[in-house]
């Protein structure tokens, strides 16, 4: 009875850890079922999103593609519009080009058909510009005028290319070069400054000179001759008031006593003005001369320890050695020689004229 008990407890364990094997062996395969499973997601899930990725990629590419090739297009449409216009532009320069040359050629057939060379005309008109120059330097003084009118026939000249007036162009170089170095004053400034300074004379220093008077005089004639004497000095005081004696050696001087200071003033303001009227005058010896007596008499009669009169002094001495008419140069020579050649091409056209009537 043992025994079957034994047998029945046996037969009936393994029933139980068959069930409980078999029960492992199920959970694992369902793990490793549920793990392929999960697996086969993420594989279909990856290969999903890949898959969109690339027609995405695509469909920016064939995008940017796209307007690549419309900007393309419309790049070789402008280049053909633009090759258009450019055939268009060709074809009016070649039209241009045409009418340049019957127009170069019209104009060679009237110039052919002219009796004369237009380079008289140019020849004339430098004529007339010299004798221009000529009467603003001769009868006016006026160089910066002259100088222009020479310019303007050197540049007339220049256009014509005859080699029969390299000597005109010559003669023009050398006159223009002599009118460029004349040393032109500004009157202007030279009046101005005399202007000024004939507004200040009265403000400049005189000299304070020690002055003995008549009734001074006589004064001491009472206190120190005897009566015979006062009688022989007041005679010969009457006698030396009767003359009046001036040394003809020296220069002429202002004669006026130190109490009349106003004619002194006066007087060295009219060789101021002198001196101002032969700047217009362009009269340079009537100019320096009145410098010359206004700085003797600045020097003679007034305080040459003021500064303004040392200053007036040294300003003086400078303009007295200005020329305010300097030598102008000579411009017949440019004249000659234009009229020469005028003279030389009427000479040789002359027999042809002749020739042409007979």
């Amino acid at each position: 009875m043992a025994t079957e008990n034994n047998d029945t407890e046996q037969t009936g364990t393994k029933p139980k850890t068959a069930i409980v094997t078999q029960q492992k062996a199920a959970s694992t395969s369902g793990r490793k079922l549920a793990s392929f499973i999960a697996l086969s997601v993420a594989i279909v899930a990856l290969v999903l999103s890949t898959t969109n990725y690339i027609q995405i990629k695509e469909t920016v590419t064939r995008d940017v593609i796209d307007q690549f090739d419309y900007k393309l297009d419309n790049l070789l449409d402008a280049n053909k519009v633009v090759e258009v216009k450019q055939n268009q532009i060709n074809t009016l320069i070649g039209e241009l080009s045409q009418k340049q040359q019957q127009n170069t050629k019209t104009l060679i057939e009237l110039y052919e058909l002219q009796p004369g060379d237009t380079s008289d005309w140019v020849v004339a008109e430098i004529e007339h510009l010299i004798v221009i120059a000529i009467h603003r330097l001769v009868l006016e003084r006026d160089v910066n005028s002259a100088l222009t009118a020479m310019q303007v026939a050197k540049n007339r000249l220049s256009t014509l290319g005859d080699p029969a007036l390299e000597v005109i162009r010559n003669q023009l170089d050398i006159d223009v070069l002599a009118l460029q170095s004349v040393e032109i004053q500004d009157i202007s400034d030279l009046s101005l400054f005399l202007t000024d300074l004939v507004t200040r004379v009265d403000t400049l220093s005189l000299q304070t000179t020690p002055f003995i008077s008549e009734q001074d005089e006589s004064k001491e004639i009472e206190e120190e001759y005897t009566v015979w004497e006062k009688l022989k000095a007041g005679v010969w005081a009457e006698i030396k008031n009767m003359f009046v004696i001036v040394r003809t050696g020296e220069g002429v001087k202002a004669k006026l006593l130190p109490d009349e200071s106003y004619f002194l003033v006066q007087n060295l303001r009219l060789q101021l003005e002198t001196a101002r009227f032969a700047i217009f005058r362009r009269d340079t010896r009537s100019f320096q001369v009145s410098i010359e007596l206004a700085i003797e008499w600045l020097k003679e009669y007034f305080n040459q320890n003021d500064k303004d009169v040392l200053n007036t002094i040294e300003t003086l001495d400078v303009m007295k050695s200005i020329d305010i008419e300097p030598q102008l140069p000579n411009l017949n020579s440019s004249l000659e020689v234009v009229r020469d050649y005028i003279n030389d091409q009427m000479a040789t056209k002359l027999p042809d004229s002749g020739s042409e009537l007979r």
